[in-house]
């Protein structure tokens, strides 16, 4: 396909081709896909794939079936019917992964969508961030310039380069009136024979300093993403004096945890500090006490002290699992009469005199099964690792390909259960689920009665280096904590344990160890929202806006999804959110919110609910440049009615007229206005019939 000209090929894309070309590599692509690229449904199928084309790998698993939320339903799942239930949602897991690409399409017509279809599938498109950041200014770029005279005449059929030769192209070419930009501003934090660490101040440093590397912080065209990583921390460039090879950086982002190389390739963290650079080290100590939270670079009595209490509980657990396996075992039970007998320890009655059987120590399990004395020994080895033991099993799972990423202290149990999965000869697919389901050190400390008793007990008997913190946090069942807060606290809670001078400490503690307590903002009422406006004006505006900017045969469609959005037209603000804030809170989530605050202040609002950061800077950009900004500010702007009904035709416009267009079932369009899982199926039929009705009978 040649992207000569742009107007041939408008009609050139449609999805079933497509997904009749790169179905079945898409779908080996989801299976390799890392977790965090993926939604939650992507996520759900990524696991049913690897259940259907290897079960070897969930043993755990176990022979039964077990419940999956998929698509808005439950389906159940097993080894035995991984491969059927696999085939019935192929189809899905396709359109899912084209609707996203086409989101990153900049044409009305989607005519990119082949070429990312083919450049994700092959892996050359790492994550689906990268479409949208990256690749979909450079598409921009690409239909503006490809027919100037000193356009690569290589570059102008995209079907020929991969995602990678393509933004080589695109990023060196220089258009004869673009502008050069300024270096911007940037703080030089360290400079020293190995290495010279540059913390950019500005969108213009960022790019000026990360010229030449795959960043999104550091592309000079559309969406750049610089600010949405620096409001949430700085971010580090460091440049080696002598490297290894042309255009060698690395950019760190220690909040996001999120450490690249020029490729914007993942890389190991300690290899870069603690091997290629020693110097950055305590370098970065200073500069992000957070550091001394991963396993790798965690004080050592800290980390031996909660690995020996993890061990603890794994002992407790393995016992357990022993002690199952004894009094279910019928064959030791036998073998535990016939010796009986040939000792002589029966009573009068002829009966076996257990007591005397208990007494003797040569009837016992373990001289029974070696397995499971061997399986108790094994875990008490584990539970006996010094320091050095523990960060040596973390590089040799690395040099499998095991990857932990850059493990926290946090993460210290599902370390210590892979540990009892790689190094317990026997069982060690029971052991290591087993410790994993019970002991509780996760990243949401939000209340659960689990992390209580055992992670607060865990945590809480490290001496100086968690006092009062347990208590603190986990009193606090209302709000969620986040991990890098918790870990914050922990740090500036126990500097001295952690090996941090009185300056650091005091550094530590002026970052807050917890978040406050944050409260949500006042409810708007449904009367308050429609700003004096009664519910039949409001529908009667709709329609007659709807008649006049959308094609006839969506009017009702378009009525009646807004009728439901809406209450029927009563309320022009999401009610009730809080069963919902937590999803729209998550991290990766579409929405773009960074945290609790920004789920509560991007609710639902306007005409067809417009929900989350991203949506109503999106959209209001859209109706003008400038306005996204505006409705960030004050998000109750998108409640007005002339704002509310543009951003509901520019969301439609956008996100449901092509599925009308490509002939979409109606549980495909509502999927494009309510997520993946949309809800009222049956009240948007019935709205959506009033509202034919309704027109039809204004036209009469």
């Amino acid at each position: 396909m040649r992207y000569n000209d742009i107007k041939s090929v408008i009609l050139e894309y449609k999805r079933e081709p497509t997904a009749r070309s790169f179905g079945p590599k898409i779908i080996t692509r989801v299976r390799t896909s890392a977790g965090h690229d993926l939604d939650d449904d992507l996520m759900t199928a990524k696991t049913i794939i690897q259940l259907a084309y290897d079960p070897q790998s969930f043993s755990h698993w176990g022979i039964g079936r077990k419940k999956m939320q998929y698509d808005g339903q439950w389906i159940s799942v097993g080894v035995d019917n991984a491969k059927e239930v696999l085939q019935q949602i192929t189809p899905s897991i396709i359109n899912s992964v084209l609707e996203l690409l086409e989101r990153g399409d900049p044409t009305p017509n989607k005519v990119f969508v082949p070429w990312l279809a083919r450049e994700w599938s092959n892996g050359n498109i790492k994550r689906f961030e990268d479409i949208g950041s990256r690749l979909r200014p450079l598409m921009q770029d690409f239909i503006a310039y490809k027919n100037k005279k000193d356009f690569p005449a290589q570059a102008k059929d995209i079907m020929r380069l991969t995602a990678h030769d393509f933004e080589t192209v695109m990023t060196e070419y220089q258009p004869p009136e673009a502008e050069q930009r300024a270096r911007g501003t940037a703080s030089t934090l360290l400079d020293n024979s190995e290495v010279r660490v540059i913390r950019p101040e500005d969108e213009e440093a960022a790019c000026y300093y990360g010229r030449g590397t795959r960043w999104c912080t550091a592309s000079t065209r559309g969406n750049n993403m610089f600010k949405h990583y620096n409001d949430d921390g700085h971010l580090y460039i460091v440049l080696p004096k002598q490297p290894k090879y042309e255009g060698e950086k690395y950019q760190l982002h220690f909040d996001s945890e999120q450490f690249m190389d020029e490729g914007d390739s993942p890389i190991e963290l300690d290899d870069l500090i603690l091997t290629r650079f020693p110097s950055l080290e305590e370098f970065f100590k200073k500069q992000e006490p957070i550091i001394a939270s991963y396993i790798m670079f965690a004080d050592d009595k800290t980390l031996e002290g909660l690995w020996q209490l993890i061990g603890e509980f794994a002992n407790d657990y393995a016992n357990d699992i022993y002690s199952d396996w004894e009094a279910n075992d019928d064959g030791f039970h036998r073998w535990q009469m016939e010796y009986a007998q040939e000792k002589g320890y029966m009573t009068a009655d002829g009966d076996v005199d257990w007591d005397k059987v208990h007494d003797d120590a040569h009837f016992g399990y373990d001289q029974y099964n070696d397995d499971a004395q061997r399986m108790l020994g094994e875990v008490y080895e584990i539970s006996q690792w010094k320091y050095f033991d523990i960060r040596n099993f973390l590089e040799r799972m690395n040099i499998d390909n095991e990857h932990f990423g850059t493990p926290t202290l946090t993460d210290l149990e599902d370390v210590f259960a892979a540990a009892c999965e790689h190094e317990v000869k026997s069982h060690s697919d029971v052991i290591a689920e087993r410790i994993q389901q019970k002991i509780w050190i996760r990243t949401d400390f939000n209340g659960a009665e689990q992390y209580k008793k055992d992670g607060g007990r865990i945590l809480g008997k490290v001496g100086e280096y968690t006092v009062g913190l347990v208590k603190e946090y986990t009193g606090r069942t209302n709000e969620a904590i986040d991990r890098r807060g918790f870990l914050r606290g922990m740090l500036g809670a126990g500097a001295a344990a952690a090996g941090l001078s009185a300056t650091d400490a005091e550094a530590a503690k002026k970052k807050p160890s917890a978040p406050k307590q944050f409260q949500p903002p006042k409810k708007i009422t449904p009367e308050e929202s429609r700003g004096g406006h009664s519910p039949q004006e409001l529908r009667a505006y709709v329609e007659a806006m709807a008649q006049k900017y959308l094609p006839t045969n969506q009017v009702a469609q378009f009525v009646g999804q807004i009728a439901h959005e809406t209450a029927n037209f009563t309320s022009m603000i999401e009610q009730n959110p809080e069963k919902n804030i937590r999803h729209y809170a998550k991290p990766g989530n579409p929405l773009g919110n960074k945290n609790l605050q920004d789920a509560w202040k991007y609710i639902g609002r306007g005409f067809l609910q417009i929900t989350g950061r991203y949506n109503y800077k999106h959209f209001g950009d859209r109706i003008r440049p400038g306005l996204g900004d505006e409705l960030l500010a004050n998000p109750n702007l998108a409640m007005r009615k002339d704002y509310a009904i543009a951003l509901a035709v520019m969301f439609w416009r956008e996100r449901v007229a092509p599925k009308i267009q490509a002939g979409a079932s109606q549980h495909d369009i509502n999927k494009s206005i309510n997520g993946r899982k949309p809800k009222g199926a049956e009240s948007r039929d019935r709205l959506i019939k009033q509202a034919s009705a309704s027109i039809s009978n204004r036209k009469v």
